[in-house]
């Protein structure tokens, strides 16, 4: 299970979450975000964090939250500036990406 939360700000940064996230799952995502050149987004960084993946961890569901913990106003900001104008396109892309490029990697472990 991979949680998608938080990845349109235009200054994107990933922190690998350590404690709620199947470490080889991650190991695969941030190889796939280095060698597609998108290591200063997947930074080596750890953090940890509650988020709607755990129960899915605690379940024994191998799971990975991928979220910018970073400042980011318009986040939950219920004004006009909570709108699709302050999401990066390329952001989601470059997520999206990664994430597509790691589903072989990813398949082969779970079927060895």
């Amino acid at each position: 299970m991979i949680l998608v939360d938080m990845i349109g700000a235009k200054d994107l940064k990933l922190e690998r979450e350590n404690k709620y996230s199947a470490k080889w799952l991650n190991d695969i995502i941030w190889s796939t975000a280095k060698t597609l050149g998108q290591g200063a987004v997947f930074e080596d960084a750890e953090t940890q964090i509650e988020d709607d993946h755990q129960p899915f961890f605690e379940a024994g569901v191998p799971a990975s939250d991928l979220i910018d913990l970073n400042d980011y106003p318009e986040w939950h900001n219920m004004t006009c500036c909570d709108d699709l104008d302050h999401v990066s396109a390329r952001s989601l892309q470059i997520v999206g990406d990664v994430i597509v490029a790691a589903v072989p990697q990813i398949e082969k472990h779970i079927v060895q």
